[in-house]
């Protein structure tokens, strides 16, 4: 339950979250919603038809939730016992945001399916998918594909983006800045910080919307969520411990003054 995967029919369709769906009827309904975070409700849903569980490792427009890490654990064990496809929609999770390459490798997990888009080819558009041998033997040559599938301007995108990422350390700086953003948040009025690297929510006692347009006009984008309260931080793998403290001071002034 939460959950966003897109607009097009099928991400749509294993979308739970606001009023999406039902804006773009008719959709594809064979999908079963679950608390996320809870296995006993994923282990109640499970019946003999289930062909996988998709879900994002952190519930980004959701307001940026996070399970427990044994939840994740548990639901890999599930789904190989039950011989379950395991999605990881890491759309916004993959790529270091989350402090490692894919979030599922944090954790020692490896899906059987990972999605990716935004940020992996810095601004070309582009979205790909990881799948498991086992997985890819069942797909024959030209048996899937799209036009501009592979065009080499978004493929030499994506090199050069996971060449940056690895030649600066970027991962290892996402998860450093990333744990000093939510460390150094905890001391801002009224602020509950939560997230993973720099995938980022801050509980704030105000509209986030009002604190996001504030930090407009100091040069700094963030975005808000579906929960009013909460503002999601999603800066560059590139930022610094300098930039984190014109942003966190921001913040801090801001409040201060509500």
């Amino acid at each position: 339950k939460n959950g966003f995967h897109g607009r097009t029919i099928g991400s749509l369709s294993a979308t739970d979250l606001g009023t999406y769906r039902e804006q773009f009827k008719p959709i594809i309904e064979e999908f079963d919603f679950v608390e996320f975070g809870s296995i006993e409700s994923v282990k109640k849903a499970i019946s003999d038809d289930v062909a996988g569980i998709i879900l994002e490792p952190v519930q980004s427009m959701a307001g940026v939730e996070l399970a427990s890490d044994n939840y994740y654990r548990e639901l890999r064990a599930l789904c190989t016992e039950r011989g379950i496809v395991l999605i990881f929609d890491e759309v916004q999770t993959g790529f270091g945001r989350t402090g490692s390459w894919f979030f599922g490798h944090g954790l020692g997990i490896n899906p059987d399916i990972i999605t990716l888009a935004k940020g992996i080819a810095s601004g070309i558009p582009i979205g790909a998918v990881i799948i498991k041998d086992e997985i890819a033997k069942t797909i024959r040559y030209g048996e899937h594909g799209s036009t501009f599938g592979g065009g080499p301007v978004a493929m030499a995108a994506l090199i050069a983006t996971i060449e940056v990422i690895d030649d600066e350390g970027l991962v290892e700086n996402a998860r450093k800045v990333g744990d000093y953003i939510i460390r150094n948040s905890e001391s801002i009025k009224g602020v509950k910080p939560k997230g993973k690297g720099l995938l980022i929510g801050l509980q704030t006692p105000v509209e986030a919307s009002k604190l996001r347009d504030y930090l407009l006009t100091k040069g700094i984008i963030t975005g808000t969520s579906y929960r009013k309260d909460v503002l999601r931080l999603l800066p560059p793998l590139t930022i610094g411990i300098n930039e984190a403290d014109v942003l966190l001071n921001e913040i801090r002034k801001f409040l201060d003054g509500v």
